[in-house]
């Protein structure tokens, strides 16, 4: 599990760091595109809807043709590792579960 944890963290900051030394227009499209996936996100948790902000942010890096193939692969990279991290929590925690017994409330 820490394998999958370090791998996630690792590809975040290598975003980070690509974002970080972005240059000045290069940040100013990254923080207008997290203000309107925060606005989706604000939007959607009004409608009982919860979404993860940094895999979203990842994937419209990806989808924005103004952003480098380095930082896309990058993003790619975090989703990746992402998905990983939450498969792994998913493959941990299935046994307790699933040993849950099932209320008796009606």
């Amino acid at each position: 599990m820490e394998d999958f944890e370090k791998k996630l963290e690792d590809a975040g900051e290598q975003l980070g760091l690509l974002m970080e030394g972005a240059s000045t227009d290069i940040k100013a499209k990254l923080f207008a595109i997290l203000q309107e996936i925060n606005k989706f996100v604000d939007e959607s948790q009004k409608n009982g809807q919860q979404f993860e902000v940094t895999s979203l942010f990842a994937a419209a890096i990806i989808a924005t043709p103004q952003l480098s193939d380095e930082m896309k692969l990058a993003a790619k990279t975090y989703i990746q590792a992402d998905y990983e991290y939450v498969q792994a929590l998913a493959e941990t925690f299935s046994d307790a579960v699933f040993q849950i017994p099932p209320s008796s409330e009606g």
